[in-house]
């Protein structure tokens, strides 16, 4: 009974880690892509004036 209560509660553990970092490496991604945005528009308005 325990050893099928602790082996689910791991599978579940393990969906949501990996369903955690994949939403984490998304948002990193996307905020590197923000970053380099950001830094490549501000290079341009300086340069402008």
């Amino acid at each position: 009974m325990y050893r099928g209560y602790l082996c689910g509660f791991v599978e579940k553990g393990l969906k949501f880690f990996l369903c955690f970092r994949g939403c984490l490496g998304r948002n990193f991604e996307i905020y590197a892509w923000l970053k380099s945005n950001l830094k490549s528009n501000f290079q341009a308005v300086l340069e402008e004036n």
